[in-house]
């Protein structure tokens, strides 16, 4: 007859082959880091300039932004979607920028 394991025993294989895997995956992202650590330290300090600048820029324009023209029921520019948009587009930037180094 075959020995079946326990249910203890079961559990301590998962446990380990969970281990193992976080293992794996922690030594596939040191490779990784030391293979592509000046891309990743570019594309970093890129994306923290630009932001900066978007930030630098956006705050001068706030106030000039939120008045609307005289005798005119504009509705106002959502700005919170707008400072979401620049930050999508300069992390799409950045990324294609890593992408082809």
């Amino acid at each position: 007859a075959a020995h079946e394991p326990s249910p203890c025993g079961r559990a301590a294989a998962r446990t380990m082959q969970s281990t193992m895997d976080i293992d794996s995956l922690l030594h596939e992202a040191s490779l990784f880091l030391s293979e592509h650590m000046y891309t990743v330290l570019v594309a970093t300090v890129v994306f923290a300039l630009l932001s900066l600048v978007t930030t630098f820029f956006s705050s001068n324009t706030d106030s000039a932004g939120d008045q609307s023209p005289k005798g005119k029921d504009v509705p106002a520019p959502r700005w919170e979607v707008l400072r979401v948009l620049n930050y999508l587009v300069i992390a799409v930037f950045v990324g294609s920028i890593t992408y082809t180094l």
